[in-house]
């Protein structure tokens, strides 16, 4: 659980989020990279809050303490399609939009 205040001065608290999703990786010299970042040091998460609203934690071993930034519904979908994840009920109308 780690609490963030967003840039628009916004609490988000990890730990009550209702569902969350890891980026994916890929395997690069023997070292596993994550995708969004195109790093292994540095990560992102996809979160759904209890209020509905997503956001992405961007981490990594080279961040003093981690960050997060909301975003639309499409810009989640269109994050969960390039991490390979399938799209939840609320987020299906994107998919042919983000595709």
């Amino acid at each position: 659980m780690t609490i963030y205040r967003t840039r628009d001065g916004e609490l988000v608290d990890t730990g009550l989020a209702t569902e969350e999703w890891n980026d994916a990786t890929y395997v690069s010299n023997g070292n596993s990279i994550h995708v969004t970042t195109d790093s292994q040091w540095e990560w992102e998460k996809l979160y759904l809050s209890r209020k509905g609203i997503y956001y992405i934690e961007e981490d990594g071993a080279t961040r003093a303490r981690g960050e997060v930034r909301i975003v639309t519904r499409e810009e989640a979908a269109a994050w969960l399609l390039f991490n390979e994840h399938e799209l939840p009920e609320d987020l299906a109308e994107f998919e042919d939009i983000v595709l």
